[in-house]
């Protein structure tokens, strides 16, 4: 059986390879739910909706909504900021960092499984190929000439378009 530490050091290296789709899929609201169960067990203590709306990098509004039904779910609790009361701070309440170890505890089952089917060799030879392919496909670095969506396309009905283009 694959040691915690073996599975730890996969997980890290699925989450550099590709973070965003590891842990922070948002579209879906079971995802969503995960990614903040997942921030606010690693915090440690109370956080504010917008240090969560930046981490997950997505809006205060989804954030908002993903809290609602946390709590509905009895998954958070909040708390007055202890520096200003008028300010609400979020926690994991004793349910949800309960589910949060029975996940992290299955997560590290799986990989552990991952580990001993594929094999420890192949898995540190797919971390070095999955670290060469990031490495060598970086995004270009350049600014497109306009702001907003793509010009003629679907999103602004075709507002942006240029003259010369039609």
């Amino acid at each position: 059986m694959a040691t915690k530490e073996e599975v730890a050091e996969l997980c890290a290296a699925l989450e550099a390879l590709h973070g965003d789709e590891f842990f922070r899929r948002i579209g879906e609201t079971g995802a969503g739910v995960s990614a903040v169960m997942r921030y606010l067990y690693e915090a440690g203590g109370p956080v504010s909706a917008g240090e969560i709306s930046r981490f997950l990098q997505v809006s205060t509004a989804r954030v908002a909504v993903l809290l609602k039904k946390m709590e509905s779910r009895e998954l958070i609790d909040r708390v007055s900021d202890a520096h200003d009361a008028r300010k609400s701070m979020i926690r994991l309440s004793d349910q949800g960092r309960a589910l949060c170890t029975r996940m992290l505890g299955e997560l590290s089952r799986r990989l552990s499984e991952v580990i001993d089917r594929v094999g420890r060799a192949r898995i540190r030879e797919f971390i070095a190929v999955g670290n060469e392919i990031r490495t060598a496909v970086q995004p270009p670095e350049w600014e497109l000439p306009w702001r907003g969506p793509w010009p003629g396309g679907e999103r602004d009905g075709g507002k942006n378009r240029k003259e010369s283009e039609e």
